[in-house]
């Protein structure tokens, strides 16, 4: 189930679901980039409105809310398969990590 802060994150920065492809987020709540799985099941996306920015995954119709990755991390999007998700990282690197958030490793370094 989701944590008590999943929850109130959810109950206070609800999404406008439409039965589109598209995603409108409310105004003023700072998510940003939104990325619907290949499956069309999940969504990948930026946020800080828990206070702390990260990558989050949210159901698409609502039901599960889940913060994968903590601050620093920019750009998620989801691989053709749907089991991993590829965003840029600290330093301009890019990185790969499992749908759930385990396993992130850079694919990319950047010189000192």
């Amino acid at each position: 189930g989701m944590t008590t802060v999943e929850k109130r994150f959810l109950r206070h920065y609800p999404f406008d679901n439409t039965p589109t492809d598209t995603l409108r987020v409310l105004p003023g709540v700072g998510n940003y980039h939104p990325q619907v799985s290949p499956d069309g099941r999940l969504i990948v996306f930026l946020s800080d409105g828990s206070g702390r920015a990260g990558i989050w995954v949210r159901s698409f119709d609502g039901t599960t809310l889940r913060r994968i990755r903590p601050d620093g991390q920019r750009h998620p999007d989801w691989s053709p398969d749907g089991r991993r998700i590829v965003y840029v990282g600290p330093k301009q690197t890019l990185w790969l990590m499992d749908a759930d958030g385990r396993n992130a490793r850079a694919l990319t370094t950047r010189p000192e």
